[in-house]
């Protein structure tokens, strides 16, 4: 028999599984609904923490990532309906509307009496920040000609008392500038002025700062080099000047807020000038490399020229897009020069190999800088991007700069040791030329001499002469006849004594007179005459009766060489050497050593030698051709 059901059995029956179901049931249920709302909670959270209801907390600075966003050109604060979220940092082109607002929700805590800032890294063109309702300041004018913000950061400082207990709002109106064709904002932060202080002020240094230190630069080395090239007029110099004053000029667009012109007047003058520094580097090296490249410069000062009013005729909204050919020939022109330095550095190394070394890689490094700067200009790299070229530049002017001033030490340093070596080098020419005046003046005087000579003895000979032979032989004793016989001899001993004199001569003139006589026989032989003299200055003079001989000797001997030789060309070596002057003459082709071992020249030759106490020898050269020398003693005074 059954027991009967219990209360709890009774009250609750049996149905589809019973009690135990209906729980599971019931618990499955709640767990959804739980899901469904973590899920909403959390999607809630997410959302509002991009750019709303988030909480700024004195530790660390709050940065938005999001932004609520609308087009609208009112200077007030507009009601952001619609409004559409965006990215930070965000950028908008200019045709949707030359300003924008963006506006962004926190919430404070532990709110403490002190200074806060706003940091805005990045604009475009000029922004002015408010903070629940009230303006904590601007970069400047927000009107045309707008202030120019568009290359440094902002920071604006406010008083903690301008939090409010609940939400806090900060509308950022960004304005930018026609014909600019784009606005922008980069990320915001908001925190202490203590903490984003040291990150802007390194942000300024680096977009700023640096530009006026290189604008300064420039200015500086391009009036010094200016200078320079009014006291010297080397081209270089100047196209360096104007490379250096168009740089400085164009940092004037990034340092520059509130601009005196239009808009319109200085963008299109500064996007002018910024062409010019490339143009104007690569005239410089062209200078440097004495490359002349005259069609493309010309080219490229016509193309530059030409731009200018191009620029004020083309739509405002063209304008950048026209400048791009500008730029890109300018940077295709340093490309080239480039290229040509390259190519030519092993030319130019051996003269300052660190500095040329040097100038490449700053070039180089120049054009990868430009080229990121330009690709940024055409929208190809992010519009934040930072600029390269203002490290670079500095960089290439400096290089630049050093290689000149490298190039005047060494010039100076070759002056200085020219102008101490001045006075031997003074003394040495005047040395030669007071000898090569004695000789001159010497030949003139034997010349002369000679001529005297020549005529009395001629005279003598036909008078005088005539007349004693004629008394010889009409003598009628022979008293006479031996005493007309002895006028005869005494004749011909002072016409021979004359003679001998007429070469006692120093030493430099009797070698002169030998190697005019040698030049001015193979001449009319059409043989090169190939000379050789060493140590012979150290001669004073040569002995009277030495002086015949040896000119006897030198004659026999290129008579020889002609006769037997390839009629090509003849050596003539002199020397002085031991207190003895050595002669000798060599010959190409055919050895007459054996064809004149017998001939009454080589006989004469060789009694003339030992009547000077000297020796004599002949021999076969090894390629030909016979080689003959003489050795005398000289009994003479030396110089020195």
């Amino acid at each position: 028999m059954r027991d009967k059901p219990s209360n709890l059995e009774a009250s609750h029956p049996p149905c589809l599984g019973g009690v135990k179901n209906n729980n599971v049931r019931y618990t499955f249920r709640m767990a959804l609904l739980c899901r469904r709302v973590l899920i909403l909670i959390f999607l809630s959270l997410v959302s509002a923490s991009a750019f709303a209801n988030t909480i700024l907390s004195p530790k660390d600075p709050l940065q938005f990532q999001q932004a609520n966003f609308v087009h609208n050109d009112a200077f007030e604060i507009p009601t952001f309906k619609p409004a559409e979220i965006i990215d930070l940092p965000h950028t908008w082109d200019t045709p949707q509307g030359q300003s924008g607002w963006y506006r962004f929700t926190f919430e404070v805590q532990d709110m403490e009496p002190k200074t806060y800032a706003v940091y805005l890294p990045s604009l475009n063109m000029n922004a002015e920040i408010f903070l629940n309702g009230v303006s904590i300041g601007s970069g400047g004018q927000m009107t045309t000609p707008v202030s120019r913000y568009w290359h440094k950061p902002m920071i604006q400082t406010f008083s903690s008392k301008l939090f409010v207990q609940d939400e806090n709002t900060i509308n950022i109106h960004v304005i930018a500038s026609s014909p600019g064709i784009f606005g922008h904002l980069g990320k915001v932060s908001v925190g202490l002025q203590s903490q984003l202080a040291p990150e802007y002020a390194w942000q300024f240094f680096e977009e700023d700062t640096l530009y006026v230190i290189s604008m300064a630069l420039g200015f500086l080395i391009g009036t010094v080099m200016l200078y320079l090239w009014y006291l010297r007029r080397r081209d270089e110099s100047l196209w360096f000047a104007l490379g250096c004053i168009a740089w400085a000029l164009s940092c004037f667009n990034i340092t520059v807020v509130n601009i005196p012109v239009s808009t319109k007047a200085w963008e299109i003058t500064m996007l002018w000038i910024i062409g010019w520094t490339p143009v104007f580097l690569s005239m410089f090296l062209h200078r440097f490399m004495m490359i002349k490249q005259r069609t493309l410069e010309q080219l490229m000062f016509s193309i530059g020229i030409l731009f200018y009013p191009l620029l004020w005729l083309v739509p405002d909204t063209s304008i950048y897009f026209t400048t791009y050919f500008w730029h890109g020939a300018a940077i295709a022109m340093a490309l080239h020069a480039i290229y040509l330095l390259v190519r030519r550095k092993n030319e130019l190394i051996h003269e300052q190999p660190f500095s040329i070394q040097s100038l490449i890689v700053v070039m180089v490094l120049v054009v990868i800088f430009g080229i990121h700067d330009f690709m940024v200009m055409l929208e190809i790299l992010p519009a934040n991007s930072h600029a390269w070229l203002g490290f670079a530049v500095p960089m290439l002017l400096l290089g630049i700069l050093v290689l000149l001033i490298r190039r005047f030490v060494d010039a100076a340093a070759g002056l200085e040791i020219a102008n101490a070596t001045l006075e031997q080098k003074v003394s040495a020419a005047e040395r030669r030329i007071n000898e090569n005046y004695q000789v001159i003046a010497g030949l003139e005087m034997a010349r002369a001499l000679d001529q005297e000579r020549n005529r009395i003895f001629g005279d003598l000979h036909d008078d005088l002469g005539a007349k004693l032979l004629s008394l010889v032989y009409k003598s009628e004793t022979d008293d006479q006849k031996h005493l007309a016989k002895d006028a005869m001899n005494g004749l011909r001993e002072i016409v021979r004594r004359n003679v001998d004199d007429v070469h006692d001569y120093s030493m430099t003139i009797t070698v002169l007179q030998w190697r005019l006589e040698c030049k001015q026989r193979l001449d009319d032989k059409g043989v090169m005459l190939d000379w050789h003299q060493c140590h012979l200055e150290k001669v004073a003079s040569m002995p009277s009766r030495a002086t015949p001989q040896l000119t006897s000797l030198l004659r026999e001997a290129i008579s020889n060489a002609l006769k037997y030789g390839d009629d090509k060309h003849i050596t003539v070596r002199l020397q002085y050497r031991n207190k003895h002057l050595l002669m000798s003459v060599r010959n190409q082709g055919a050895a007459w050593l054996e064809k004149s071992s017998a001939s009454s020249g080589r006989n004469s030759m060789k009694n003339r030698v030992d009547s000077l106490n000297g020796n004599i020898r002949w021999r076969a050269g090894k390629k030909g051709g016979c080689h003959v020398s003489w050795c005398i003693p000289l009994e003479v005074n030396e110089h020195g």
